[in-house]
């Protein structure tokens, strides 16, 4: 890493201890993060998605000067590591435009940009993406949730349908919902909600094993009103918004998900050399392999954040990172409670913490069974060669 990178993480690291202080708490009581939100280790994550031009004087700056805001994913990914050192739970329940803000600075009309982006100056603010849907997954193509014109000169929408599995809602102010206008695949359009109808917009929260900080829950939306201004990329064509801004965003925002799996690898393996000193022949090979996994993944992770920034629509490297990462993360915290003893795992909360929250990986932003998927298209079409 060049100068400008090392110190990056040198500056994220700082926030890693905070992070692993308030982690449990935050697990325990989920509404502890709003009182943790102005402090500025949750207040950096929110300003790390503003586009610089939209980011006040307010943004947090390195020791040099640089301002923590509109951070390119290869640098995202870095800084993602070292917060999901201290707790992946907290960086992903703090504060910030989050997948939400990626779509939006895609889609967005200037002035529709101007004035979300504006809104996280002023204080935290929390967002919510829901794309996810009961009985068809993440799957943009079989979308049923519907938008239709209230109206005659479609001012206003009405949104219904229902989302899954989708984080943070139940603090967020607003977020970006993925409806179907029309059938086939261009018949997909994006929208801006603004959560202020309880009765026509209802969130309840699921029972997680891990990443219960998150609260993702399920949205029923019930004629939900849609001002004509809230729908997103209506000054692009067709092709260039809707289901082709979810894979740019999950193409971007996959990376993430890789390197904060990393974080909870790297905070698991040092823990488990600090909680027992002695290892044997076999597991010293087996600590060895997972140690070459860890850097081996690092390099893919920032490989893929290298070519998300330069072409978002390549999403290959993107999903073999989080392939490779999620095995990993699954790997080494049933590797650290097997050397740890079964006790451990009752006697260590943030072993146990770990252990849960790993398994939650799987499910952000496409399941394992997706990214195959989409690695072996980009195989078949020759887009890419596997050595």
């Amino acid at each position: 890493m060049d100068e400008h990178l090392q110190e990056l993480e040198r500056h994220f690291r700082a926030y890693a201890p905070y992070y692993r202080k308030i982690g449990l708490k935050i697990e325990r009581d989920p509404g502890y993060v709003e009182q943790c939100a102005e402090s500025e280790p949750l207040l950096v994550v929110q300003h790390m998605s503003i586009p610089e031009r939209y980011c006040s004087g307010r943004a947090i700056k390195t020791k040099t000067g640089r301002k923590l805001c509109g951070l390119s994913n290869l640098e995202r990914v870095i800084a993602i590591e070292q917060l999901a050192y201290g707790d992946a739970g907290v960086f992903l329940t703090a504060p910030g435009p989050s997948l939400s803000g990626v779509v939006l600075n895609e889609l967005g009309s200037e002035e529709q940009k101007e004035s979300f982006f504006s809104r996280f100056n002023d204080r935290p603010m929390w967002t919510f993406f829901a794309l996810t849907e009961p009985e068809r997954g993440s799957d943009a193509t079989m979308i049923r949730t519907r938008l239709k014109a209230a109206d005659e000169d479609k001012r206003f929408y009405s949104l219904s349908g229902e989302k899954y599995f989708i984080g943070n809602v139940l603090r967020a102010s607003c977020g970006v919902v993925f409806a179907r206008v029309a059938e086939g695949a261009l018949g997909i359009e994006a929208v801006l909600v603004e959560k202020n109808d309880p009765v026509r917009f209802r969130a309840q929260p699921l029972e997680t094993f891990g990443l219960r900080a998150l609260q993702v829950s399920h949205l029923v939306f019930d004629g939900m009103p849609i001002p004509e201004s809230q729908l997103l990329g209506q000054h692009l064509s067709k092709g260039q918004r809707g289901i082709l801004a979810a894979v740019k965003m999950f193409n971007q925002r996959r990376t993430g998900v890789a390197a904060c799996a990393l974080g909870v690898v790297k905070a698991v393996m040092d823990l488990v050399s600090d909680e027992r000193k002695t290892f044997n022949e076999k597991d010293k090979e087996t600590i060895s392999r997972l140690e070459y996994r860890l850097n081996s993944t690092r390099q893919v992770i920032r490989k893929a954040a290298e070519i998300a920034d330069q072409d978002p629509q390549n999403g290959y490297y993107a999903s073999l990172s989080k392939v490779m990462a999620v095995s990993l993360v699954e790997d080494v915290t049933t590797f650290a409670v097997q050397m740890l003893g079964p006790s451990a795992f009752l006697e260590n909360p943030f072993l146990n913490k770990c252990y849960r929250d790993a398994r939650g990986f799987e499910y952000l932003e496409g399941t394992s069974n997706m990214q195959k998927l989409n690695i072996f298209q980009h195989y078949m079409t020759g887009k890419v060669a596997l050595a």
